[in-house]
């Protein structure tokens, strides 16, 4: 996965799993704003976050759905 790019697999993941950003924006104690430009590339997400977010798609997606498939999940702490 080139890092140029990431949010666009965050918001592909987050839309294959039917969430609104501001679902995931709550989740993550961030603003609608925040996931918008992550997911457009216009900002870089913390480490800090995106392991929480790692951690929230994990389990919600059934501990395995995404993890087997998805790049994006290679670099979080559970991994």
């Amino acid at each position: 996965m080139n890092s140029e790019n990431y949010g666009t697999h965050i918001k592909h993941i987050r839309q294959k799993m039917g969430l609104t950003q501001n679902q995931v924006a709550e989740a993550l104690g961030v603003t609608p704003g925040y996931i918008s430009n992550v997911e457009n590339n216009r900002t870089a997400m913390s480490l800090r976050i995106f392991n929480i977010l790692c951690e929230a798609l994990w389990l919600l997606s059934g501990f395995s759905r995404w993890y087997s498939g998805s790049g994006i999940f290679r670099n979080c702490a559970w991994s």
